[in-house]
């Protein structure tokens, strides 16, 4: 194996991420750290679901967190308490001293002699530093998708009623991922045309044909990082620096 790169979509992202952020996975990723090329999220919910664009989504997102209250739905959506472990909160110092972030001012203080409790999103944005472990990280995003806002998929937030506390885990994320001679990107995505993308090696066909529950929803955006042809070929071609290793 000359090197290995991912392509992620949606909560994918959030999973590799995850892999760097405990640190018996990190001892374990370590023999192959070299090894590691590009980190490519599509869609991925970096910020959380800040400023979620269809309101399909947001009935969903509440039903999910509210009546089924589903993990990671949970965590995505900052409705969680996380504690890490000793072993974990040395992993933050470490990322903290290196980058000179600090807990946020709002962030609820540790109590003597207890575990600090943050959201999770927070730890993965304290915690990881993306620029460690990859020569390259792009982040990609659509205006057009209804289920990830591309502020948050992009870590470029625009909206001035956002909170600090979300503009500081942007900045975690981000300075994370310019460390050294790592390349950062961002990268907004205009489906122009879904008339063609596939699904189990089957022909969908036009937007107009797909489930009307697809199209309200904007679901068809979402999935068009994966099953666009037209995206994937001209984003492969247009960096191809991404997937050739040296």
């Amino acid at each position: 194996i000359n090197g290995i790169s991912f392509y992620t979509h949606s909560l994918g992202g959030l999973v590799v991420r995850s892999m760097f952020a405990h640190q018996k996975q990190r001892a374990k990723l370590q023999p192959y750290r070299k090894l590691f090329h590009s980190y490519i999220s599509c869609g991925t919910p970096h910020l959380g679901n800040i400023c979620t664009p269809n309101l399909l989504s947001k009935i969903g997102l509440y039903f999910l967190n509210s009546i089924i209250r589903i993990k990671a739905i949970r965590e995505v959506s900052s409705k969680d308490n996380f504690k890490p472990t000793k072993a974990d909160a040395n992993v933050l110092h470490r990322k903290e001293s290196t980058l000179t972030v600090r807990p946020h001012p709002n962030v609820n203080k540790e109590k003597e002699g207890t575990k600090k409790k943050m959201k999770y999103l927070e730890y993965l944005a304290r915690s990881v530093a993306l620029g460690e472990w990859f020569n390259h990280v792009v982040m990609i995003g659509s205006k057009q998708d209804g289920y990830v806002s591309h502020q948050s998929s992009t870590c470029r937030l625009e909206s001035s009623t956002t909170s600090s506390y979300h503009k500081y885990m942007q900045k975690c994320i981000v300075d994370g991922c310019k460390i050294g001679k790592t390349t950062f990107r961002r990268v907004l995505v205009q489906f122009e045309d879904m008339s063609m993308y596939s699904s189990e090696n089957c022909i969908v066909g036009s937007v107009s044909n797909t489930p009307t529950i697809d199209r309200v929803s904007c679901k068809i955006y979402h999935i068009g990082y994966l099953l666009n042809h037209h995206f994937l070929n001209t984003f492969a071609l247009s960096l191809p620096e991404l997937f050739e290793i040296k």
